[in-house]
């Protein structure tokens, strides 16, 4: 089953919005066991959409489009589609009246021009919309078809999940195809695929790698005819890996690292509190994003200056004399300062040069240290990251969570 999703709109081309349609279409396809096979982007601009539609449709089962089926005059996405067909546009009546019902409903004047929302190709099937206004369509065909559906994100994962994709998957007689994700914080894509691209995998099963800052994430594939079949190759395929890279991996699933943090936390009935510089409280916003985060973190200190590293953590003048802020004496004493204020069976502390100025010759931006405290031991991480400013925060954040993970 080929599948293309074509986005339209001149603001994708503008670098003012991001086409995130496609990729919602793409997670709902192959939890299905089907893939996205392209996307394209083009204007509000009627021969544009016409060429990409008959480009589209030589190679395409289905070709469903996202955006242009507003009420404004470019919006040209319901006419363009009726022309390619060779059909007039007719007004679909109950989406008219429930046009009409959301706007009474919400006490909003109607315009004329809203009516053109009601407005799909002879012969077409609506595709109602619970999340907004402006109906979509589908022409089928085959065994594929033509869907067109609003631009606007919550629209269109709501219409693509309840009204496209029982569509799509009736008309589809495919392979089943279906992947684990492992993920990896702190260990380059390079180095994973110098570790896993000589491994042998079973019959059916590829590797996919995914960087997206801070972590990488590997997509374990399977393509089966059955689910028992598919289980079997990704489980061997899983064993195999972790049979040589297992260090290099923190999770497998949707969780990021700092929920699954949180919850081992919360699992272990153990605390943390936070002591930080760099990362101006980054820590501390990404352990309280877990629900039930009261459980475990008491308490997070953001000190840049040296006066409240000394008067709030007990970090000793003479140790930011000698060694400086951003040091690893530093930090331990914060980490072991916070813990002990707090209460806390852990205290995670961070001080480095984010940028883009105050580095030197022996400390450059990036510089960072990282501690970890515990009632009875203290360990430490240095880092010299590169890239802007917030990227060192995030890298810095997902560093220090990263070293309370392993040792939980």
């Amino acid at each position: 089953m080929r599948i293309a999703v074509l986005a339209i709109g001149n603001e994708l081309l503008c670098g003012d919005t991001t086409d995130s349609n496609s990729t919602v279409l793409a997670r709902m396809l192959l939890e299905n066991g089907l893939v996205l096979s392209e996307t394209r982007v083009v204007p509000d601009d009627e021969s544009a959409i016409r060429l990409a539609l008959q480009d589209l449709e030589s190679r395409m089962q289905w070709i469903v489009t996202s955006g242009g089926l507003g009420p404004t005059e470019d919006d040209k996405t319901a006419a363009t589609i009726a022309a390619f067909l060779s059909v007039p546009l007719v007004e679909h009546e109950p989406s008219w009246l429930a046009i009409e019902k959301r706007f009474a409903d919400r006490g909003i004047r109607l315009t004329e021009n809203n009516r053109r929302q009601a407005m799909i190709p002879e012969g077409a099937l609506p595709l109602f919309n619970r999340v907004g206004s402006a109906p979509g369509f589908a022409v089928l065909r085959g065994s594929g078809g033509l869907a067109s559906l609003p631009g606007v994100p919550s629209e269109f994962a709501a219409m693509a999940r309840d009204e496209l994709l029982p569509k799509i998957l009736a008309s589809s007689r495919q392979s089943i195809i279906r992947r684990r994700v492992l993920r990896s914080f702190g260990v380059p894509e390079s180095h994973l695929g110098e570790l896993l691209d000589p491994l042998p995998l079973p019959e059916g099963v590829w590797l996919e790698y995914q960087a997206r800052s801070p972590e990488v994430r590997l997509k374990v594939v399977a393509r089966g005819d059955t689910s028992d079949e598919i289980d079997r190759r990704l489980a061997d395929a899983i064993e195999r890996i972790l049979g040589v890279a297992a260090d290099c991996f923190y999770a497998e699933g949707d969780g990021s690292l700092p929920e699954i943090v949180g919850r081992r936390l919360l699992e272990r009935e153990t605390s943390v509190a936070t002591a930080e510089s760099c990362t101006g409280g980054l820590i501390a916003h990404l352990l309280t994003n877990t629900a039930g985060s009261s459980a475990f973190f008491s308490l997070g200190v953001i000190a840049y200056s040296n006066e409240q590293k000394s008067a709030l953590l007990g970090v000793p003048h003479s140790t930011l004399d000698q060694h400086g802020a951003v040091s690893r004496e530093t930090v331990e004493q914060m980490a072991r300062g916070v813990r002990e204020r707090a209460g806390a069976v852990f205290g995670l502390a961070t001080s480095g040069i984010a940028g883009p100025s105050g580095g030197s010759a022996e400390k450059p931006v990036g510089t960072v240290h990282i501690a970890l405290a515990s009632t009875s031991e203290t360990w430490h991480r240095h880092y010299r990251f590169a890239g802007d400013r917030e990227r060192i925060k995030n890298l810095t954040a997902w560093a220090a969570l990263h070293l309370l993970w392993s040792h939980l």
